[in-house]
């Protein structure tokens, strides 16, 4: 277990109602609640920081994707995974590159899921930009797990990625 320190916050009426129905409802701990928060939130800030995003609604990239090949769309995946900023960010994220770090990168991006299917694990990586980006995405994915020293399988949809480790 890791080291605990002690800290004092002060909540705002509303911050605090909300809290304490969270930890209600998952039956956990306002400090529990609190640690997953301010760790998360710190890692996706650190994260987006270095990467200096900008905010596209989905519409728009399946707009702008569409008039691509998926051949394109494949290299432009490969292409953005060897980008040192991108290709470092599990490490600006976690301090490592493995593939539990690059899973945790992926969960701070996007709504990721997970399952496992005949002994082996599956993410599902769940977004609305449409099959380019489903492409894009899976070949970013799959080479960064690749630089990890990890190979993974893909399969994609519309709106959704299957990695398959």
């Amino acid at each position: 277990m890791q080291e605990l320190h002690n800290k004092t916050f002060r909540l705002d009426e509303e911050a605090s109602y909300l809290l304490e129905q969270e930890a209600r409802d998952r039956s956990l701990s306002a400090n529990a609640i609190i640690n997953k928060l301010i760790l998360t939130n710190l890692k996706r800030d650190r994260a987006l920081c270095a990467v200096k995003r900008i905010h596209v609604p989905s519409q728009s990239l399946r707009l702008v994707t569409e008039g691509l090949s998926d051949e394109r769309m494949s290299e432009i995946g490969k292409e953005l995974a060897n980008d040192i900023v991108l290709r470092d960010l599990p490490v600006t994220v976690s301090g490592t590159l493995t593939a539990e770090s690059v899973l945790e990168t992926m969960k701070l991006l996007y709504e990721v899921h997970e399952s496992e299917f005949n002994g082996r694990k599956l993410i599902f990586v769940v977004h609305y930009a449409g099959s380019k980006w489903s492409l894009l995405c899976a070949s970013f994915w799959k080479a960064l797990f690749a630089s990890a020293g990890t190979n993974v399988d893909f399969s994609i949809d519309d709106n959704a990625v299957a990695f398959k480790f």
